[in-house]
């Protein structure tokens, strides 16, 4: 069982695999650029990164690149759910 705080408090607890499923979409796209020069507006900023919840990563990848925006894809993972939870700056769901 993994324990998540935040500030001293527990946000959430729960397997590992459960936790993971709270991650909207199937995939991670990671934008290597500050939120303010990416084309499509991030679900998390966090320092240079711009990360995005995504079911078809290659759409918004090419929307990225096309941009000039290096990107990584990637299954979700617990350290998402933590980031989303906790950590960088939400964007909401538009973008």
């Amino acid at each position: 069982v993994v324990v998540v705080l935040n500030k001293g408090r527990v946000v959430d607890t729960g397997p590992p695999e459960a936790l993971i499923e709270k991650v909207p979409g199937k995939y991670i796209v990671e934008a290597y650029a500050p939120a303010g020069e990416l084309p499509l507006r991030p679900h998390l900023a966090i320092g240079g990164r711009g990360i995005y919840f995504v079911d078809k990563p290659e759409v918004v990848a090419k929307a990225l690149v096309e941009g000039g925006v290096r990107v990584a894809i990637r299954p979700r993972s617990l350290e998402d759910y933590i980031l989303m939870r906790i950590g960088g700056v939400d964007h909401g769901e538009g973008s």
